[in-house]
């Protein structure tokens, strides 16, 4: 009988035991501090920052690319989330008319639109001759280019993109003529009726806002190979990618091509005890966080989504 009390003793003590080891184990786990690797390579890896975030704010013409664009469904990544097609909404308006000084972006052009603020700009550096004479004649001349199809038939399309108000004509040619008759036009305040198939393209501003109740998004510079742009099999061996899969913390790896730089979304959920100190290590290490970039796109869109056409 003793021996059965002192074993039930022993069984009972050491379950406690195991109850009493769970229990610190648990308490110590939420104030555990993250890898000293990590807090090392984020502090003092000041390559780390990614610190050109204004070039995806520009709103120059043609065709722009900013920061929803290399999550939406232009790459592909090592992700549990599919995000494709899911930035953008758009709408057919179907048939609209409207002058032409409200098309204020073309997107194709002889010229590199990219590196000017306006149309106006364009025609005045590249095109200077044909807006030699601010004349009818002339006006009528530039018009009546036959590659400026917009003048010539309603079939052309335009695209509305409300977060940085920009109404494109998505041309073929014809973009200097274009772009001479409209300056024309606006000097001898003329005003040029054109019809065509209109598209209104904006964000998702549900599913943006969201995505950042959810997380905590943060812009990494990665650091690369300067030789290997050529291939982009981009291989998983920097200490920064070896600590997130350690964590298991999700990521998308992006390349710019046209920058020749590659860069890392961070995606940290805000309700979890241990990513949130990271969201805390990398705001006191003055890290980029997006959800102020769509924030304020969102804004602008705000104000031009219910434009009105033709008046």
């Amino acid at each position: 009988m003793k021996g059965g009390c002192i074993i039930n003793t022993l069984c009972i003590y050491h379950t406690s035991e195991i109850k009493i080891k769970n229990f610190i184990k648990k308490f110590f786990n939420l104030f555990r501090k993250l890898p000293i690797e990590l807090v090392d390579y984020i502090e003092n890896n000041d390559n780390l920052k990614y610190k050109n975030i204004d070039k995806f704010k520009i709103n120059n013409c043609g065709y722009q690319i900013y920061l929803w664009d290399f999550l939406d469904h232009r790459w592909k990544y090592n992700f549990k989330h599919s995000f494709k097609k899911k930035f953008y909404i758009k709408k057919n308006i179907g048939k609209i008319k409207c002058d032409i000084q409200e098309i204020n972006n073309l997107i194709n052009s002889k010229s590199n639109l990219g590196n000017f603020k306006n149309l106006d700009e364009v025609v005045i550096k590249n095109s200077d001759e044909l807006i030699s004479s601010l004349t009818e004649e002339n006006l009528i001349k530039n018009i009546k280019h036959k590659e400026s199809k917009i003048f010539h038939t309603s079939n052309e399309f335009l695209t509305f993109t409300a977060y940085n108000n920009k109404l494109t004509w998505n041309n073929n040619g014809g973009s200097h003529h274009f772009m001479a008759a409209r300056y024309i036009a606006q000097k001898l305040n003329k005003k040029i009726k054109i019809e065509a198939t209109l598209e209104i393209q904006y964000l998702n501003s549900k599913f943006i806002i969201n995505l950042f109740e959810e997380y905590s998004i943060f812009l990494i510079n990665h650091i690369k190979n300067e030789d290997n742009y050529s291939n982009r099999e981009i291989i998983d061996n920097d200490p920064l990618i070896n600590e997130l899969k350690k964590m298991k913390i999700e990521y998308r790896k992006c390349f710019d091509k046209e920058n020749k730089e590659d860069f890392i979304f961070l995606f940290l959920k805000n309700n979890d005890k241990k990513e949130k100190k990271i969201i805390n290590l990398l705001n006191q290490n003055n890290y980029i966080n997006v959800k102020n970039y769509f924030t304020e796109y969102l804004k602008e869109q705000e104000k031009n989504l219910y434009r009105k056409w033709g008046n």
